[in-house]
């Protein structure tokens, strides 16, 4: 009994964490691989201003944990899923419920912007790029875009310097 509860355990850690990133897998699951690191720009309704945006995603079969940081701000997620929009659809959309909580000493002096807020994003995977639309519960009340691209992990460092805003 010990050594097949062992076997269990090791197949299904193997499973969880890699096999099911196998393509043939994904078809029968319909799970797409959101993990890596992804930099960008954001587009926000907030003074209409454009600003570098990195998401940070880890993610094995049965967990996700989803983290974003900008140059003023830190967001965590709350809740997140892959969903489809119907039935019938291919495309999936990593739908992210978060609280974001300024962290700079420049946005900290800006008494226009709350120290921290809750809000919504919803990103669709394009090929090798996130586009995301976002709104929040801040006052003022805010939205907007961001565009993404998965990068190597070695360059997550230098992820400021991959981005022209």
């Amino acid at each position: 009994a010990f050594s097949a509860t062992l076997i269990y355990f090791i197949l299904w850690n193997l499973f969880d964490k890699y096999i099911w990133k196998a393509s043939v897998l994904r078809r029968w699951h319909h799970l797409d691989d959101f993990s890596g690191i992804w930099v960008g720009v954001g587009h926000t309704s907030f003074n209409d201003t454009r600003y570098k945006f990195k998401l940070s995603v880890q993610q094995t079969f049965t967990r996700m944990s989803c983290d974003v940081e900008t140059v003023n701000s830190r967001s965590g997620a709350i809740l997140m899923g892959v969903i489809r929009d119907h039935a019938m659809s291919k495309e999936r959309r990593l739908h992210m419920a978060y609280v974001n909580g300024v962290w700079s000493d420049d946005a900290k002096w800006n008494k226009t912007w709350p120290d921290s807020h809750l809000g919504f994003c919803s990103y669709r995977l394009e090929e090798e790029k996130l586009f995301g639309d976002y709104f929040t519960n801040s006052s003022p009340q805010t939205r907007g875009t961001i565009e993404l691209k998965r990068i190597d992990p070695c360059l997550e460092d230098k992820w400021l310097d991959l981005i022209e805003p």
